[in-house]
């Protein structure tokens, strides 16, 4: 899995403690209306490593309570506009009408991706999800509102660059910061809901901690 020349990867955009902090104030400028919203979609992607579409169907039947955990099922049910693309597109590549891609919709991108994620190692995610879904059963808006409020909270926060804050480096951000912690690979894989380790093992070689770790340990430090 090297690097192609010339070729941007979002673990480049990953942000850092001090600028996620920044987003997540960036969140607090926006209108009270959309505030907690923001601040949920932030923390879930920047945190627990969702993806944008698996925010966008987040349904509070998705989560155990008891156990702290968000389960990504294998499949829902949906009609959303986001979907309704997805089938459009792939009716245009196949011999599937649009009625039988649309029952495909809405499911997660790999098998791995449908996952259990655990979110109670950290009060503030805890905190907005009861939130939440105290207000809402169910994430009320589009894939592109997602989009949205990331961007609104970036431009709001001073330091950030709002062209290379999107969704997806919120995935990036969340790999990062539980990689350079000492997440093990196959942890982190099964958080993250890669399929392959080697996505795992290329975040944690590149925080550089269980090098950091080990030598700790041989040193006695």
């Amino acid at each position: 899995m090297t690097d192609r020349p010339g070729v941007r990867h979002t673990y480049q955009d990953a942000l850092g403690e001090r600028d996620f902090q920044l987003l997540l104030e960036g969140a607090t400028l926006l209108d009270e209306r959309y505030r907690l919203e923001t601040r949920f979609i932030l923390l879930l992607g920047g945190r627990l490593g969702m993806r944008a579409g698996e925010i966008c169907h987040m349904h509070e039947k998705w989560v155990d309570w008891d156990r702290q955990m968000i389960n990504i099922p294998h499949y829902r049910d949906c009609d959303c506009g986001y979907c309704r693309e997805q089938a459009k597109q792939k009716v245009e590549w196949s011999d599937l009408s649009l009625e039988t891609a649309m029952k495909e919709r809405w499911m997660p991108k790999t098998d791995a991706a449908s996952r259990p994620i655990p979110y109670g190692f950290s009060p503030r995610v805890e905190l907005v999800i009861e939130r939440f879904f105290e207000r809402f059963d169910e994430f009320p808006y589009s894939r592109k509102t997602v989009n949205r409020r990331v961007n609104k909270a970036a431009e709001n926060a001073k330091g950030i660059d709002p062209e290379t804050t999107y969704p997806h480096c919120l995935r990036s951000t969340a790999a990062t910061y539980h990689a350079s912690r000492g997440l093990e690979p196959m942890n982190l894989q099964a958080l993250m809901g890669w399929s392959d380790i080697r996505t795992s093992q290329k975040y944690v070689r590149l925080t550089g901690e269980h090098t950091a770790r080990a030598l700790r340990h041989i040193h006695n430090r």
